[in-house]
């Protein structure tokens, strides 16, 4: 459904389609990715719902590749490219990409990440760097020039399934087209939490904190050297669900 801040409505749009973890905007059209196996579908607001909804009495409904079909599917699959099972998080880069990332769930314990380029159609991604990581939260600084890559320890396929000890930041340059930092903003913590930039390519996070029981943590960090420049204890964690 869609909900107008200003009347407090709730219009319903239609059923189908995956089950929705992340969504975002870019120009006009609002795209969603998450289970199963990351598709990415782009829906235009200012166009009626269609899938799964026929015209006429008989007329079947146009396939949600189609052009005539809002919402459309654009991604088959991020899983192609990246392994993800669930998409968690999504955000626009300064390259005019949408990025992805998510974790694998079953079959593949770490994380993927992955993109879809609107203006050409093409797809893509990487699960490599992730093996040991799954991701949960991807977040644009610096203006988009940068997606910053928030993790969960995982069991690493590539290192005899072994977990790593802490949970890292990533950081992909979207001029660069690559990864190019990653660093641990808080030892021995398994999640790496909610990020968000505060100041120009300073970003604050929050997690649990691992030498106290339920205790939470606020850190900052530059995205542009990896320097984590504070932590700050909290009362209590802030609670987010990244338990699978």
């Amino acid at each position: 459904f869609l909900f107008d801040p200003k009347t407090g409505e709730g219009i319903p749009l239609g059923n189908g389609g995956p089950s929705i973890y992340a969504l975002a905007t870019f120009g006009d059209k609002l795209y969603w990715s998450g289970y199963p196996s990351g598709p990415v579908d782009e829906f235009d607001p200012a166009r009626p719902w269609t899938l799964l909804k026929g015209g006429p009495p008989g007329q079947e409904p146009p396939p949600d590749t189609s052009p005539l079909s809002n919402p459309r599917r654009v991604v088959d699959a991020l899983f192609t490219h990246t392994r993800v099972k669930k998409v968690f998080s999504a955000c626009v880069g300064a390259d005019k990409r949408l990025y992805f990332g998510g974790a694998g769930i079953r079959d593949y314990a770490g994380g993927g990440f992955g993109w879809f380029d609107p203006a050409s159609g093409e797809s893509g991604g990487m699960w490599r760097p992730f093996s040991g990581y799954r991701i949960y939260w991807v977040t644009p600084a610096l203006d988009g020039r940068y997606v910053v890559i928030s993790t969960k320890t995982a069991t690493d396929e590539l290192n005899l399934d072994a977990r790593p000890e802490s949970a890292k930041l990533f950081v992909w340059d979207t001029a660069e087209k690559k990864l190019v930092r990653d660093f641990v903003p808080v030892p021995k913590a398994t999640k790496a939490g909610p990020v968000v930039e505060v100041a120009p390519g300073l970003l604050l996070g929050t997690t649990e904190d691992p030498e106290v029981e339920s205790g939470g943590l606020l850190y900052g960090v530059d995205v542009r050297t990896g320097e984590v420049l504070f932590t700050k204890k909290l009362p209590a964690a802030l609670p987010f669900a990244w338990t699978e």
